[in-house]
């Protein structure tokens, strides 16, 4: 097997990336990095578990502490191997569960289709912080209070990322966490990033922010992304949106237009620039996709 890859980076050249379904550590130099089966344990004999009798037991980022920097893995698994059983709607690749062990251990967001909300919705919620983590290397992983369920994970870069995997919530300073929420944090050269799944009143909210973007899901049928290009800002919905109105954190004068375009960038019209406190408000509708402010 290492040979062969080894005439495949002679007959391609070393800039050409090696990615293999089913590498593993054993590979690195032949390999630049693989699919990841993150298994989890379990006392009751199934495929793609591992079936160990044991009083308690956690996903860990092992083999990321170790080779991050060297051998990039994406994902934590096929959906159905990750889930072993689980119910997919609460554990499958698009669940907090699968998204919580990928924040973890640092590695790219992983999906099983070229496109669809869910698709969307993933890539705005952790393109930003994996490519501030790429090539970083893992410099301390630790259980908070001795809680196996509860990882810090800090980063040689600065990067500090908290995961939930417990029960029950996790007051991290000023923030909750609730069972696989996180909260990550990594210094960019210019700014920060930051991604969040957290307790905000009642319900939980997920997020991301860097210098350039911001996207904000409620749970409540709404998400949207404010992005920068420019001297031109644009935000756009989630796909397949219902109606709703999305509140945008805007400091600085108000915006002096604000047009509605389509999924085909058409103009709609123009729109009425309205402003509630710290927010910028805009109603979408199912022929709005997107609003470009200037």
């Amino acid at each position: 097997m290492e040979e062969t890859f080894a005439w495949i980076r002679n007959y391609l050249g070393d800039n050409v990336p090696q990615i293999f379904e089913a590498g593993h550590d054993q590979l690195i130099g032949g390999l630049d990095g693989a699919q990841a089966n993150h298994l989890r344990v379990a006392s009751k004999p199934s495929s793609f578990v591992w079936n160990i009798r044991c009083a308690d037991a956690e996903r860990f980022p092992w083999i990321d502490a170790a080779y991050y920097e060297r051998f990039a893995l994406h994902g934590a698994g096929y959906e159905d191997r990750y889930a072993a059983g689980l119910d997919l709607a609460v554990h499958g690749i698009y669940s907090d569960d699968y998204i919580a062990t990928e924040m973890l251990s640092g590695h790219p967001a992983m999906v099983q289709e070229p496109f669809s909300r869910n698709v969307v919705r993933k890539y705005w919620l952790l393109h930003d912080i994996m490519r501030a983590l790429a090539l970083r290397r893992i410099e301390a992983v630790e259980f908070a209070s001795g809680n196996i369920h509860r990882q810090h994970v800090s980063w040689a870069s600065g990067a500090e990322v908290r995961v939930n995997r417990g029960t029950g919530d996790w007051r991290v300073g000023e923030r909750t966490l609730p069972p696989y929420g996180f909260y990550a944090r990594a210094p960019l050269t210019e700014g920060t990033v930051e991604t969040a799944i957290e307790r905000q009143g009642a319900g939980t909210v997920v997020w991301s922010r860097s210098p350039d973007f911001y996207y904000y899901n409620a749970r409540d049928g709404g998400a949207y992304r404010l992005s920068r290009a420019g001297e031109t800002w644009r935000v756009t919905a989630a796909p397949d949106s219902a109606e709703f109105t999305a509140r945008v954190p805007w400091t600085g004068a108000s915006p002096t237009q604000a047009t509605a375009i389509d999924a085909n960038g058409a103009q709609l019209g123009q729109a009425p620039i309205r402003r509630d406190g710290p927010n910028l408000i805009f109603a979408f509708d199912s022929k709005t996709f997107a609003y470009v402010i200037k």
